[in-house]
């Protein structure tokens, strides 16, 4: 998950900074928002769904995980927190899509009008005679 975060951070800021390709490093950056955010949503359905199940684990290895019954009750209780930073990360992967489409059809429409400017610059003027 970290290497998927750090990709689609290089990814944008290539397609940021450069114009390879059709600042396809920006989509990409874009489309990999949305898969973030099913990810998290998943991860919230799953514990309203089955949150007694994670619980149990804990308890049945707390040995092994360092925990101790007055740990895994506080876990229990901030839990509500969990969801709230989970939808909220969710959301601002959604925000992040919607601005990275929209920021790289303004570039590419920019880097087509600075393609245009520069070709009509490069012609010869009226009455500019070669030799």
């Amino acid at each position: 998950f970290g290497a998927t975060m750090l990709l689609t951070s290089i990814m944008g800021a290539i397609g940021f900074y450069t114009k390879l390709c059709w600042r396809v490093g920006l989509l990409l950056s874009a489309y990999t928002a949305v898969l973030i955010a099913f990810f998290y949503t998943f991860i919230i359905i799953a514990l309203l769904g089955a949150k007694d199940t994670y619980f149990n684990y804990l308890k049945e290895n707390k040995s092994v995980l360092y925990l101790d019954d007055d740990e895994i009750a506080i876990l229990q209780q901030i839990l509500p927190f969990f969801y709230i930073a989970l939808a909220s990360l969710a959301a601002i992967e959604t925000v992040r899509f919607f601005a990275l489409r929209k920021l790289r059809g303004e570039l590419v429409r920019s880097d087509a009008a600075s393609m245009r400017i520069s070709a009509r610059l490069a012609e010869p003027l009226i009455g500019d005679e070669q030799v």
